[in-house]
């Protein structure tokens, strides 16, 4: 039997069994093979490349033969997918047990992989006194040519539900900016078979550990809440993430309560701060009492927290847009005192087992 090995230097194993009906199963012994090329040539490319931009190409000749050998290394010149703007032919005398590499330079103009092809092939004696050895190779590599400009991504949606004679028909306007980069347009369309989409596969993979001031902590601590809510509800719940999990959620928790004030509210960095945070302070009730789920949380802190909440509220019932969050991607679109009270008020409803106050 005869197999052609791949074009790289390694080692094989191979053994064989046979069946028979007189001597039952034999099995061979192990055979090794090593495939070595004695002369070679590699190509060095970064992963992508500007589309317009000036490149080197690195090239290295390798010779293991026991004898110098004269080289013409050639850079393909063929393809219109690139110019090049340096020499394109180098000869030199590669001695064994040795390699030599030369760098060329090209400009892509097209865009996707673009094929880079290099040969050598034994040149003039001259080049190498006394050689007699004969040796070719080539290889051909991919480069990757991406567009100039930034790089910007636009989806749009849409829900349907199939029809009985399952077609479904819907016209998708796109409207293009005008400054596009010719060539750079990539459509994708993709269909999911869930109202979800997939948003939410891999959840899992968004755990993760809490760390910094009061508000970095809790914007890590309590999307690890929702996501065990999420995990758990759909029964996607398993040891490792379990584990992992409560690990999160117990370390925020524990992190979260060095950041509370004397007064019973929380700010980014505690006393430290001038007062504490109104919207912060609702955040962290409002989150322990999920967490309570997972692991323990003292009832007196978010007792003594909703005791502030309740002092600060004005008599018409309002709660003041106190204190202040460094971080405002932790406060959204809840900017007005209408807002702030609504979630606020949320927040007290959500924990009302820990108070006796009606509200």
């Amino acid at each position: 039997m005869e197999v052609q090995v791949p074009d790289t230097i390694t080692s094989w194993v191979a053994n064989g069994f046979a069946m028979s009906s007189v001597y039952g199963m034999g099995i061979s012994s192990q055979a090794m093979m090593k495939a070595f090329q004695p002369f070679f040539v590699k190509i060095t490319l970064p992963y992508s490349v500007i589309r317009g931009e000036e490149v080197p190409v690195t090239v290295t000749v390798y010779n293991y033969l026991s004898s110098c050998v004269p080289i013409k290394l050639t850079l393909s010149r063929e393809s219109k997918a690139y110019e090049v703007t340096s020499f394109h032919i180098s000869k030199m005398c590669v001695c064994g047990d040795d390699g030599m590499s030369v760098k060329f330079k090209i400009i892509p103009n097209k865009l996707g992989r673009i094929p880079l092809t290099v040969k050598a092939i034994t040149s003039e004696a001259r080049l190498c006194p006394n050689s007699t050895v004969y040796a070719a190779d080539a290889v051909t590599r991919k480069l990757l040519v991406e567009p100039e400009g930034i790089k910007q991504q636009h989806s749009k949606g849409t829900f349907f539900c199939a029809t009985k004679d399952g077609i479904y028909n819907e016209m998708i306007d796109l409207a293009l900016p005008t400054e596009i980069i010719p060539g750079s347009l990539l459509p994708k369309i993709s269909i999911v078979g869930d109202i979800m989409g997939p948003a939410l596969t891999y959840l899992d993979g968004l755990l993760a550990m809490p760390y910094g001031c009061g508000e970095q902590n809790m914007a890590r601590f309590a999307p690890n809440i929702y996501i065990m809510d999420y995990l758990t509800n759909t029964n996607q719940v398993t040891r490792k993430i379990k584990e992992n999990a409560i690990r999160y959620i117990n370390s925020g928790y524990q992190r979260e309560i060095t950041y509370k004030r004397k007064s019973g509210s929380y700010s980014a960095f505690g006393n430290s701060d001038p007062k504490g945070s109104m919207m912060l302070t609702a955040f962290v009730v409002r989150s322990f009492t999920r967490a309570r789920k997972y692991v323990f949380v003292d009832e007196d802190e978010i007792k003594h927290s909703i005791e502030w909440l309740r002092k600060k509220q004005k008599p018409s019932g309002c709660f003041p847009k106190y204190g202040k969050l460094i971080h405002r991607s932790l406060q959204g679109g809840l900017n007005s005192e209408l807002t702030i009270t609504a979630y606020v008020t949320i927040a007290l409803l959500e924990a009302g087992f820990y108070s006796k106050v009606k509200y």
